[in-house]
């Protein structure tokens, strides 16, 4: 389940405060799974990416049910779009664990995007750095930090699930200079 922020203010003179969270996890604010990169089946080819690591994982997100890992990529060398297979790696290796393409992979430079994005840490996120940095700070660094959104088995306008190749996408920089990139990872067959 998402978690939806009520923040009022945002005038000149008073800043933007989050006045309630109307909606997803209230417990600890812990990840509803252990943050570990699901494992690769037996038999499939050994990954070749480059080193990541699987921050948060949220289960049962939105009305397709999926996993949602929030992954970060150390020093990842945006300067060619060379990087763009590296992320693909990435997915494609979790994906692999799940042993499904149908799950969310959100690739991120900074894991502060991560714990104020993720519904099962965002109140904890608060607590610890406060309103306005949610509202003021994460936004500037979701614009260069905030580098690919996989989804895959999820329809892009309902947002429910589908087995629609459209239902497989990337979203190269969300809150940046935003491209769509339909693709699906290959998995290995099981076995």
């Amino acid at each position: 389940m998402l978690s939806v922020l009520v923040v009022t203010g945002c005038s000149d003179s008073e800043p933007p405060v989050v006045t309630d969270d109307v909606g997803g996890p209230r417990e600890t604010g812990e990840p509803s799974r252990s943050p570990e990169a699901p494992v690769a089946p037996a038999g499939a080819p050994p990954y070749a990416g480059p080193p990541y690591e699987v921050v948060i994982t949220d289960e049962n997100i939105g009305p397709a049910g999926l996993s949602q890992y929030w992954v970060t990529i150390e020093n990842l060398d945006v300067s060619s779009t060379a990087y763009r297979d590296a992320v693909k790696e990435v997915v494609s290796d979790v994906a692999a664990g799940e042993q499904s393409a149908d799950v969310i992979v959100t690739v991120v430079t900074d894991r502060k995007i991560a714990e104020a994005e993720s519904p099962s840490t965002v109140l904890d996120f608060i607590e610890e750095y406060g309103d306005d940095y949610l509202v003021n700070a994460i936004p500037t660094l979701e614009v260069e930090g905030w580098v690919a959104s996989y989804s895959g088995g999820l329809n892009p306008d309902q947002a429910d699930p589908t087995d629609a190749l459209d239902g497989y996408e990337i979203l190269w920089w969300p809150y940046g200079d935003l491209e769509v990139e339909a693709w699906k990872p290959d998995l290995p067959a099981s076995t």
